[in-house]
């Protein structure tokens, strides 16, 4: 998004989205998506909206914000996780100029991160291959 405000992107990013994958039910957002309008917008195209509300919250809207539906559904915390994972593998500060440098920046960083995220994983089953040898137990196949 490299004009205007997430406001302006919720309804046509939805509408995008739906477009390459028409199962697509429900979305989470932030509260920096919020407007009455992009609310009433998002209900009529998803089926569960988990669009929290700035500011204060009406009585209504904390029994809809603490609903179990909306609860679970509430990923935004976890995407906050993965932004930080990507500052952490070099999108913290980009010294790069222009939107095709910065598009590159971040592809670098998503790369980083995933082979960070594999080496995890490697390094996790070879640990559990050794701890079966060391228990007598048959080695499992590490690809």
């Amino acid at each position: 998004m490299w004009k205007g405000s997430d406001v302006d992107h919720a309804q046509p990013m939805i509408k995008d989205t739906q477009a390459r994958f028409p199962a697509l039910r429900a979305c989470s957002f932030d509260r920096g998506f919020h407007s009455p309008a992009n609310r009433v917008r998002l209900d009529e195209l998803l089926v569960d909206n988990v669009l929290p509300r700035k500011g204060y919250l009406t009585t209504a809207d904390k029994e809809r914000e603490s609903g179990a539906t909306f609860v679970a559904m509430r990923r935004h915390p976890g995407i906050e996780s993965t932004i930080n994972g990507l500052e952490h593998h070099g999108l913290s500060r980009v010294r790069a100029y222009g939107s095709k440098c910065f598009e590159r920046m971040v592809a670098l960083s998503v790369v980083a991160c995933n082979i960070h995220h594999l080496s995890r994983v490697l390094r996790r089953q070879r640990n559990d291959a050794l701890n079966g040898l060391r228990l007598g137990k048959r080695p499992r196949l590490v690809a």
